[in-house]
């Protein structure tokens, strides 16, 4: 930027001195002033959520653990019913 040939106003100047060498001295006084700025969080809504999760999980396993449960009983009945056809077969054919 070239102060003597008067392309730029004396305002444009001035915003630009004050911004490259102010403007960072009054944020650090401002941070030493009030701290860091902190983020807000709602942790009581973030507890919840998280409680939440939690029974949700462990309703997801109790069910898979019935799901598991319920599978073998029917391999089990599919087995006894498939027996059952086979005696059924063999008694007809007796017969």
């Amino acid at each position: 930027m070239d102060l003597n040939n008067g392309s730029q106003p004396i305002w444009v100047v001035v915003i630009g001195l004050f911004l490259t060498y102010s403007l960072p001295k009054i944020v650090e006084l401002i941070v030493k002033r009030f701290g860091e700025p902190k983020i807000n969080i709602d942790t009581a809504n973030i507890q919840n959520t998280l409680m939440l999760y939690d029974k949700l999980s462990e309703k997801h396993q109790t069910l898979e653990k019935k799901y598991e449960a319920l599978e073998e009983r029917y391999e089990r009945l599919k087995d006894e019913f498939d027996d059952l056809e086979k005696e059924n077969e063999r008694l007809k054919g007796g017969i």
